[in-house]
């Protein structure tokens, strides 16, 4: 038949064509298909205190490069390279809580805390222009930002619960949120851990003040209505066993945040290291960390981005190890990596709780 040397023909310049210009999109697998890439190390993942934080795509974190005294925000897109940027992180560790948003222009806005003798107030950097600058919200330890809108966590003391405020930049409209439990017609709540803001949507992570063991707690909900901001997981440290909940992640349909439960197995159990995701009918889904010690992870880009132990102890020891002395230069304390792992694989939803 004359059309088949035609068809041939066609098909042999087609199979060169695709040769030399690779698959069709038709072709590609979606990514919950595709096969795992290895893990790739970050060159700027050094790490001196747990803060990770991601929104729009962005992953933030306080990162050292080789000096574990020069702490410093890093900012990392990926398939980019990490940056830092001219902040400096606070001498105490346990003021470090950052936070990814967007800002009142529409650019990825990181939100974190300058302490000095005076005290602490937020600040917000514009990854767009660069400008770094007070919020004008007064004093606070921990704040996330959304627009021109603020929310941010002041602490009244050492172990003394804090209250949770909600304003804009400048401070106008400020009030307090107050929702179950409280105590004195404050929020009772410890020091902050890490607060994200999404529209009207509010999560924080806080250590719990305690006589025998220090609790966390992560509780989320909606501003205009603090009754619905409730607990929705919890932890501690205790004498033996350690659950820790991080890097709360507010998305347009969910919230994600990482579990850690370390200790004897005797005494604690099955060892867990996941993240989860409360979905939008309050289902929980869970994806384990395909790593044996992240300190902290969160979803970016479709990959988990995490805070791996350099040298896990293989027992405890690990839970403290990205969290060494500021100022001090002591191999005991190996710090963290920062490592991209493949996308998280969600087992199905069960029922919150």
């Amino acid at each position: 038949m004359v059309l088949d040397p035609i068809l041939r023909a066609a098909a042999v310049l087609l199979s060169a064509w695709g040769a030399a210009h690779g698959p069709t999109p038709a072709a590609i697998p979606p990514a919950d298909r595709q096969a795992a890439v290895p893990d790739f190390a970050l060159s700027d993942g050094r790490q001196s205190a747990a803060a990770l934080a991601t929104s729009g795509g962005v992953v933030a974190w306080w990162g050292t490069a080789g000096d574990r005294r020069d702490v410093k925000l890093t900012v990392w897109r990926p398939g980019g390279r990490p940056r830092r940027l001219p902040v400096r992180a606070n001498a105490d560790p346990s003021r470090r809580a950052l936070d990814v948003g967007r800002g009142p222009d529409g650019a990825v806005w990181i939100t974190y805390a300058r302490c000095t003798a005076a005290g602490c107030r937020p600040r917000g950097y514009d990854l767009r222009t660069g400008v770094d600058r007070d919020l004008g919200v007064g004093g606070g330890v921990a704040a996330a930002i959304w627009g021109d809108r603020v929310v941010l966590v002041r602490v009244s003391g050492d172990d003394a619960p804090s209250s949770l405020f909600a304003t804009t930049i400048g401070g106008a409209g400020e009030r307090r949120v107050t929702f179950s439990p409280t105590r004195g017609g404050r929020v009772e709540t410890g020091e902050p851990i890490a607060v994200d803001l999404r529209g009207d949507r509010v999560a924080l992570v806080t250590w719990e003040p305690g006589s025998d063991a220090r609790g966390t707690a992560l509780r989320a909900g909606s501003l205009s209505d603090p009754r619905s901001i409730v607990p929705i997981a919890g932890g501690g440290v205790g004498e033996e066993c350690t659950q820790l909940l991080t890097s709360p992640t507010l998305t347009a349909s969910a919230l994600t945040w990482m579990v850690s439960r370390l200790g004897p197995a005797g005494s604690c159990g099955r060892r867990v290291r996941a993240l989860r995701r409360r979905n939008a009918d309050g289902t929980v889904s869970t994806a384990p960390i395909p790593r044996l010690a992240p300190k902290q992870a969160v979803v970016a880009g479709g990959r988990i981005v995490g805070l791996f132990v350099d040298r896990p102890d293989g027992d405890q020891g690990d839970r403290d190890a990205c969290q060494p002395e500021p100022l001090l230069d002591d191999d005991r304390w190996p710090g963290c990596t920062l490592r991209v792992a493949p996308a998280p694989r969600w087992g199905p939803p069960a029922p919150p709780g």
